[in-house]
């Protein structure tokens, strides 16, 4: 393993919301930005082909010009992701960066992969909506070599250097999550069950009394999930995993994700005014007779 240099040529993948956002800023920042949408869906086609970045045939490519890559993928393409990375990079000194939402246990099997191939691993977690939003990317890193990824940095992403450990980026993700996204789940099971006794203003009120602000998470939240219910129950099955890996409880995610299963099977039908009262609905479902 060597000392990574600064990043010049980031190879990135894959081309989803976040990874397309990303790999836009980067390409903005003044990066060569590299990748691929070799057996991606069309919905990834549509977004590469926006990006003004160089898509090269496949990911042998993509490996054979980077000298970073950043693995920017669903949680069960990351360790598939990173051996194929390992076995094209054979005798060439590429600094790999997981940026995924997986467990920390998962996040050491990739550095491990990573450091026997004698590539250098970063670990990185990614909050926040893709650059580009109003609310600003952060991008946490973590590793012994991680702070050549402060260049990365742009307005839209600022990049915070934390610790030396290989799985602190990861953590953080899951502890950002764990707060936000739980928190979010909690009040959806409480409000839906004032909602349906005719309390929902009055237990509103009354929080907003002694918590101001508290609500607004799940007001914000509600927009998010009537879209992304089924991938936010998967997120907390992540989540309960990754808390478990740092010695804490698991059950209440567990039972947050069950949440958010049976929110994502009743939207369909759930009527309201408004999104929030959808949620609402949807989360308790549909009522007996």
């Amino acid at each position: 393993m060597t000392t990574p240099k600064t990043p010049q040529t980031i190879g990135v993948l894959g081309l989803g919301a976040m990874g397309a956002g990303v790999a836009r800023d980067l390409k903005a920042t003044g990066f060569r930005v590299v990748s691929t949408v070799e057996g991606r869906s069309a919905r990834s086609r549509e977004r590469a082909a926006e990006l003004g970045i160089d898509l090269l045939p496949g990911l042998a490519e993509v490996v054979a010009a980077a000298d970073t890559f950043l693995s920017i993928v669903p949680a069960d393409q990351a360790e598939p992701l990173a051996g194929d990375v390992c076995r094209l990079a054979a005798g060439k000194s590429l600094h790999y960066v997981d940026c995924n939402s997986i467990t920390p246990s998962k996040t050491t099997r990739i550095a491990e992969t990573v450091a026997r191939a004698g590539l250098t691993f970063s670990d990185g977690g990614i909050i926040g909506p893709p650059p580009g939003a109003r609310i600003k990317t952060r991008l946490y890193v973590s590793g012994p070599h991680a702070g050549v990824l402060e260049a990365l940095a742009s307005e839209r992403m600022p990049v915070f250097r934390l610790g030396d450990s290989l799985t602190q980026a990861t953590e953080m993700k899951i502890l950002f999550a764990a707060a936000n996204k739980g928190a979010a789940a909690l009040l959806a099971n409480v409000m839906a069950a004032a909602a349906n006794v005719g309390l929902l203003d009055r237990v509103i009120g009354e929080l907003d009394s002694v918590r101001p602000g508290l609500v607004t998470t799940l007001n914000a939240a509600a927009s998010e999930l009537d879209q992304k219910a089924a991938r936010w129950a998967i997120e907390m099955d992540d989540i309960a995993e990754g808390l478990a890996d740092l010695g804490c409880h698991p059950g209440y995610h567990r039972a947050a994700g069950e949440g958010y299963r049976r929110l994502d099977a009743n939207l369909a039908d759930a009527k309201g005014d408004t999104v929030l009262d959808r949620v609402l609905a949807a989360w308790i479902g549909p009522k007996a007779g």
